[in-house]
């Protein structure tokens, strides 16, 4: 009967393990995803500087 128990408890402890990774990957996608976001911010700021670069030069001229 131990030996059941230890199985059990092995059992117990893989799914635990994956769990833990399952969560560290979710965690790695999350990351992911908002330094995509970041990104995309950074650039639409480009844009609206080069946009209100462009407009400073057409009233300049």
């Amino acid at each position: 009967q131990d030996q059941e128990q230890e199985c059990e408890k092995d059992q117990e402890w893989e799914q635990e393990q994956d769990q833990e990774q399952e969560r560290e990957l979710e965690q790695e996608r999350d990351q992911e995803q908002e330094q995509e976001q970041e990104q995309e911010q950074e650039q639409e700021q480009k844009q609206e500087q080069e946009q209100e670069q462009e407009q400073e030069q057409e009233q300049a001229h």
